[in-house]
């Protein structure tokens, strides 16, 4: 299957989502907000642990 080309305006697109995601982890990690989820993950997780698990759950597509 041949990959389409996307708009400027979807990639854009992309591009915002995506930053937007790992600004919004990034403050969260800052302001101490995420650190009884990582306590509570079993095992010897770390908050980059956590963003890798977070950014694989994510699936960009075209439409």
């Amino acid at each position: 299957m041949r990959a389409r080309r996307l708009s400027p305006l979807q990639m854009a697109a992309q591009a915002t989502a995506l930053w937007s995601l790992v600004h919004s982890f990034a403050m969260l990690l800052l302001e101490g907000r995420l650190n009884g989820m990582i306590r509570s993950l079993p095992g010897d997780e770390t908050a980059d642990s956590l963003l890798d698990a977070v950014l694989a759950a994510i699936r960009v597509v075209d439409d």
